[in-house]
């Protein structure tokens, strides 16, 4: 578990980490950085997808948590990023960059154990899998790649974020396959997983991949009362 902090003041960055270790979590490790550029430019030299969860504050001279952030999206849609703030101002402006969390400063250890644990036990509940069988081939997916299944007929294909198959089954088999509070049941013919969901609207949804997917009336409420349960528990509202 890799964790990276980045707020400009020594003091708070020095709180931070003092406080993220006596958490415990097993195997982590935590980088400190006073800038959103010295970041940058240490994600630019190492491999991909380096940190799981990054602590950022959004106030910071120079490039701010906001913008630090949105470069960390271009290239990780799935780490998890906590801002560190002062201000509730900034909620509604970051939604665009998926943050997970927000923590008020001053910073409270319980507070602070509270998020952290729920970042780590997302990350390990999302890396399930499931196995479905392609061509006689047994394929082990990993959940949190998997962007949605689509029914068709006797067949089901599965888009996930570098593949797509089909392989045989019923869309309500596929249900009991996957998490409840991760996918969402929107269409008879669509399974949608709700970390992929970019927008909501009156009888379709936009993916943050730029697809479009029908929303059926049957299944309409529902969907939107998942959604809106799900996007609060992200947001720790």
């Amino acid at each position: 578990m890799r964790i990276a902090i980045c707020d400009d003041s020594q003091p708070c960055v020095a709180l931070l980490e003092e406080t993220v270790e006596k958490i415990h979590i097993k195997n982590a490790e935590i980088d400190c950085f006073y800038s959103g550029e010295s970041l940058l430019e240490y994600l630019g030299k190492v491999e991909e997808f380096y940190y799981q969860i990054y602590l950022l504050d959004i106030e910071m001279n120079g490039m701010d948590g906001l913008e630090t952030a949105r470069k960390i999206r271009e290239a990780d849609k799935r780490a998890l990023i906590i801002f560190i703030t002062s201000y509730s101002d900034y909620v509604y402006s970051s939604f665009e960059v998926l943050p997970f969390r927000f923590v008020n400063k001053p910073v409270e250890y319980s507070k602070m154990e509270e998020v952290i644990s729920a970042a780590v036990n997302y990350i390990y509940t999302s890396k399930k899998y499931i196995f479905i069988s392609v061509d006689k081939a047994r394929i082990q997916l990993c959940c949190e790649k998997i962007k949605y299944f689509e029914g068709d007929r006797r067949k089901v294909n599965v888009y996930t974020t570098d593949s797509e198959y089909t392989f045989y089954a019923k869309m309500s088999d596929v249900e009991k396959m996957v998490d409840d509070s991760n996918f969402v049941r929107i269409h008879v013919s669509y399974l949608v997983n709700l970390d992929y969901i970019r927008a909501l609207y009156l009888d379709e949804l936009l993916l943050t991949d730029g697809s479009r997917l029908p929303v059926s009336k049957k299944y309409k409420n529902a969907v939107k009362e998942q959604h809106l349960k799900y996007t609060k528990w992200r947001m720790g509202l």
